[in-house]
């Protein structure tokens, strides 16, 4: 990809936003033409013959004739494609790529992406939203680099059929290698880090040492969170090494590529002085914008089960100084809205990132109450069945929305989480919201403050049991495990008032609480990223869904808490 300036990517993002404001005008017409296009794109692939694409005019023809699938669906082609490298199976479209699924410590899917799939999520992932900080900010921010928190490796699997296999931003982003250094501060050995070198500390560094840093983005809220603790944690390292022009151990760099870096950094001693001050000032937290007057907003994924992470931010880091875009929902299969305004949860659809329909979350099963675009009613919860330029048809995404209203005649959302996101022992369900709930409502209550927390449905204990893990940085001395403890479970309680019930008569155990030693959350991620995924996107795991993630969390428990 040639190398585009930021400014350069606003004009073209300021662009693409008034495409989707005419496409918005039309918008079932849109999505009704992107899909038949599609069909005819794909009518002499395999999938195509085998459910009649050629004879489908229609979005009412496209559903009766082609059947609401998951995955599984297409494991033996996407096994044909990786391994004996054939063609024209799913998609007509050449697929070079293959994204790597994140968030578990399991087995992760292998989504194919073509070319055309690539295209149109750089357009509606990226571009967008620097179009939608040019209608607000203008260019002049785009005349000093950003911070991009992205840590992968630089070097993708290579399958059996020759194509690559990993992150989609990942694979996003190494396309755009040449671009990275004119856009951001971080140097390549940050946004590809070597086996043993700390991203972060390289990240931390280089984006302390430059005052006018003009954005922040990053993958998660969770993941910017983390990295503001780390400066915290680390400051004193960070300060010193920015006063003399050096770079810690640490960092784990080589000495030849440690000493190649050193050479470009100068001792800077007023600025480190400066932060010494600004990052002392406070024992919790630190303000962002005291660090970086220049900031013009923080961008990424920052609602759903990451809200609590914004949350967070806001309290400890940025207050009201500092602009948040919540980028819209979007998974390894595609884009399917885009955010419209600033410090706003709600999104807009986008019409032709991929066909949407949307399945009633009351009808369950029943495929005849799926609705497209333009029946879809306010205040409703739907799963997200997508079909997209890669080879997925009518799919079950197991993502639920809300539809909380429109903007300039084009539904808005909200996302809700995952079908799968609930743990249930005795029917009672409760939804990882309600999880979260009480743990943040236990934290305000108590004065904690909480890193993260996990979940895990004990159905070996008698009675059977939720075991909580919770990592705190810190709570007030009087506050005791026993106090934590019966706090959370009456918030559980009040959250989901099933389990309530179910603990009350005793069929349901009262909670057990496990707490973490520190950083126990940070190394989750650390050893996610030396299997080979990317650091920055791994999900909070609030439900604990495998052995492995019982195991890893159990093993950072430093004690328990149970009576009641």
């Amino acid at each position: 990809m040639p190398v585009v300036t930021m400014e350069e990517r606003v004009r073209q993002g300021m662009q693409l936003l008034e495409v989707l404001d005419k496409k918005g005008m039309n918008q079932q017409e849109t999505s009704e033409a992107f899909l038949l296009k599609l069909l005819r794109d794909n009518q002499d692939t395999e999938y195509g013959k085998m459910y009649g694409f050629a004879d489908i005019h229609s979005i009412a023809e496209y559903q009766r004739k082609v059947p609401v699938t998951m995955f599984d669906d297409y494991a033996g082609a996407v096994h044909r494609m990786t391994e004996n490298g054939e063609e024209n199976l799913l998609t007509a479209y050449p697929v070079h790529w293959y994204a790597r699924t994140s968030g578990t410590m399991g087995n992760p899917k292998r989504i194919p992406l073509s070319i055309r799939g690539m295209e149109n999520a750089y357009q509606y992932m990226y571009i967008v939203y620097f179009g939608e900080m040019g209608k607000h900010f203008g260019t002049e921010w785009t005349k000093q680099k950003g911070l991009n928190l992205l840590s992968y490796p630089e070097s993708f699997r290579i399958l059996p059929s020759g194509a690559e296999y990993g992150s989609i931003s990942g694979l996003t982003y190494y396309s755009m290698k040449e671009s990275l250094p004119i856009l951001y501060v971080s140097p390549e050995e940050a946004v590809h880090p070597a086996v043993g070198v700390s991203g972060k500390y390289l990240h931390a560094l280089y984006a302390l040492r430059y005052e006018n840093l003009s954005h922040i983005q990053c993958s998660f809220f969770s993941f910017l969170e983390d990295f503001f603790r780390y400066i915290e944690k680390h400051q004193e390292t960070l300060i010193t090494d920015i006063a003399e022009g050096t770079i810690n151990d640490q960092a784990g760099l080589d000495p030849e590529t440690k000493a190649r870096l050193e050479k470009e950094l100068s001792p800077d001693p007023e600025r480190a002085e400066k932060l010494r001050k600004i990052l002392g000032e406070t024992r919790n937290g630190f303000s962002v914008s005291r660090v970086w007057p220049s900031l013009r907003f923080i961008m990424g994924i920052g609602t759903g089960s990451f809200q609590q992470f914004a949350e967070k931010i806001r309290l400890k880091y940025t207050g009201s100084d500092v602009p948040f875009l919540f980028i819209g929902l979007v998974s390894s299969e595609g884009v399917y809205s885009y955010a419209y305004g600033l410090d706003r949860e709600d999104s807009v659809l986008v019409p032709d990132g991929v066909f949407l329909e949307f399945l009633p979350l009351e009808a369950e099963n029943d495929f005849s109450k799926i609705v497209t675009m333009d029946q879809l009613e306010m205040g409703k919860d739907y799963e997200l069945i997508i079909t997209n330029l890669s080879g997925l048809y009518r799919y079950r995404l197991r993502d639920v929305i809300r539809v909380t209203g429109e903007f300039q005649g084009r539904p808005t959302i909200r996302f809700m989480g995952r079908l799968e996101a609930a743990v249930s022992i005795m029917g009672e369900k409760t939804t990882e919201l309600a999880l979260t709930e009480s743990v943040r409502k236990t934290a305000e209550i108590l004065g904690l403050d909480i890193v993260d927390y996990s979940v895990y449905p004990d159905t070996n204990a008698d009675p059977m049991r939720y075991v909580y893990f919770l990592e705190i940085a810190s709570n007030p001395e009087d506050v005791t495990p026993r106090e934590i403890h019966r706090t959370l479970e009456m918030q559980l309680a009040l959250a989901n008032p099933s389990m309530g019930e179910k603990m009350k008569s005793g069929l349901c155990g009262h909670i057990r609480v496990n707490f973490l030693g520190e950083d126990s959350y940070a190394l989750y991620r650390d050893v996610l990223y030396y299997k080979g995924g990317n650091a920055g996107q791994v999900k909070p795991v609030h439900i604990i869904q495998n052995e492995a993630q019982r195991k890893f969390f159990a093993g950072t428990t430093r004690y328990s808490y149970d009576a009641w």
